[in-house]
């Protein structure tokens, strides 16, 4: 939809600010969920692998590992 914002739920901006601050070094997918536990915020893993998937679709300038590239498509089959 025209002006809906894709990063508006909370897990989604947490996972952002996990991505921002780790910008100069790799993180998994694994780690992300880690920290979100850590943030008092449960995620599914494949929820993570999803929006990781999204935000490099719409541009976001990521650089997924491999690791990163293979769990997308483990966890996402199907969907």
């Amino acid at each position: 939809m025209a002006g809906e914002n894709h990063y508006a739920t909370a897990s989604r901006r947490k996972i952002l600010e996990i991505l921002k601050e780790s910008k100069d070094k790799t993180v998994t997918a694994a780690q992300i969920g880690e920290k979100l536990r850590q943030m008092d915020s449960e995620v599914n893993i494949t929820t993570i692998y999803r929006y990781l998937d999204r935000l490099e679709k719409d541009g976001e300038g990521l650089n997924l590992t491999w690791e990163v590239r293979n769990g997308i498509v483990t966890h996402t089959k199907g969907t």
